[in-house]
């Protein structure tokens, strides 16, 4: 539902607390262009081509230094981005230090034991994944001769593997130009073009993932989508006010109203999706 608070357009939502019918409404603001979210469709897409170029410039100023980035092999990557799945950068650190230096290769993934491998994924929590990656390096070795897949088909197929990480991989270690859509770059790009699709819903997702495609660049597609999960994820915070002053984006984000409000735009169906309305 919407309302106005000092002529600015907002969101309100009413939420259900457990099985009562108490009902809890507040005020977010949100702030639009000019013309109504129903007629920027062409408004979107401009606000997207402005932001490969200052995006990467800000990326190479600021990215954190983080041990798969210095040297990108799909091996490397694909191992990253399977541990970073539900789980903190600062968390995974020094299990993919003890895992690269325990399992160099594919071809040793998909030789150990399965309890080496448990031992060495202990505290990661999500144990289907160890086991997903030890079914797709045997995969690689078999079906590849030992050689990890270069193509986003090849790799999209790979046990375990999603669209995001495909798109991760084949953009970062093959330099194919795929946008890789995560939690982070879906919220930064429906924040930047005022797209009011709810982040979870699979059509919003499809719908950013095409509209990236169209501007990932060609020379730089890794570093593009490295970036966007950078800015999710340091900057365009999930939890609290987002850090719009140090955005490259802000000169033309449609949700430039985050410095004095909180836009958002999920919709509640009970109390169980207030955290998803705070794109939390």
């Amino acid at each position: 539902m919407f309302g106005t608070i000092d002529g600015v357009k907002t969101h309100r939502f009413k939420c259900k607390k457990g099985t009562g019918p108490c009902s809890v409404a507040f005020f977010l603001p949100m702030v639009y262009n000019a013309r109504e979210s129903d007629e920027r469709g062409g408004d979107a897409m401009d606000q997207l081509k402005e932001l490969p170029i200052p995006l990467l410039l800000w990326y190479r100023e600021n990215a954190r230094v983080l041990p798969w980035r210095s040297h990108p092999t799909p091996y490397r990557v694909w191992v990253s981005e399977i541990m970073l799945q539900q789980t903190r950068v600062a968390a995974v650190l020094d299990y993919y230090r003890r895992f690269l230096e325990a399992l160099p290769t594919v071809a040793d993934l998909a030789a150990v034991p399965e309890d080496a491998l448990m031992k060495l994924w202990q505290g990661l929590g999500y144990y289907s994944r160890a086991r997903n990656l030890q079914r797709a390096a045997r995969q690689i070795m078999e079906e590849h001769g030992g050689i990890f897949p270069s193509t986003y088909e090849e790799i999209r197929a790979l046990s375990g593997v999603g669209d995001y990480t495909a798109g991760a991989i084949s953009s970062i270690a093959f330099g194919i130009p795929v946008p890789a859509v995560d939690g982070n770059v879906l919220r930064v790009a429906t924040r930047v073009t005022g797209d009011e699709g709810d982040i979870a819903a699979p059509a919003t997702k499809k719908r950013v993932t095409a509209a990236l495609a169209e501007i990932i660049p060609l020379d730089a597609p890794g570093d593009f989508n490295q970036a966007m999960m950078e800015l999710g994820a340091t900057v365009c915070l999930p939890n609290g006010a987002p850090l719009c002053d140090l955005c490259p984006a802000r000169a033309f984000c449609t949700a430039g109203g985050y410095r004095s409000g909180f836009p958002v735009f999920y919709r509640c169906r009970d109390h169980a999706d207030l955290q998803k309305c705070l794109h939390l």
